[in-house]
């Protein structure tokens, strides 16, 4: 008789773990609004920089490229200067290759905007949002001197 009852004991429990186990819906992503977004700039650049003898040297830093690192491949991603202009890029597959066995393999996911500078200060920030509402915000303050000879500065 005391098996029975230890047996129908256990029947029990394992019946109302089964039960609330079924009640707690899971744990996909879209049942979590409140997910963790981040991104971080991880290089700045000015790419299209150049110098020009003609009959003075010459250069143009019109552009400064931005770019970091995303904790998710979904995510939206939109820059604005603070000095004019706007845009909206995606994440993209980070690559990486394996130091052992030279292989490349994704590792993360990476973005990049291309924001034009005019002459002072250009702060550019960058939000990403997830699909559900989600934010992470990063920026950076560009300085483009007007001698254009001189290298922009950032902070």
């Amino acid at each position: 008789m005391f098996g029975g009852i230890a047996g129908l004991t256990c029947r029990s429990v394992a019946f109302v773990f089964i039960l609330l186990l079924a009640s707690c819906g899971g744990g996909s992503e879209d049942e979590h609004p409140h997910e963790r977004v981040s991104i971080s700039i991880t290089e700045i650049s000015y790419p299209h920089a150049w110098l020009l003898f003609q009959p003075e040297w010459w250069s143009a830093y019109d552009e400064v490229a931005i770019g970091g690192d995303a904790s998710r491949g979904d995510l939206s991603i939109t820059w604005t200067n603070s000095a004019g202009g706007s845009g909206q890029v995606a994440p993209t597959a980070k690559s990486c290759i394996d130091p052992i066995f030279n292989f490349t393999y994704q590792c993360g996911w990476e973005w990049v905007v291309f924001a034009p500078l005019v002459v002072g200060v250009n702060q550019i920030t960058i939000v990403a949002t997830s699909p559900h509402g989600s934010t992470a915000v990063v920026s950076v303050t560009v300085t483009k001197p007007r001698n254009p000879l001189e290298r922009p500065t950032w902070s």
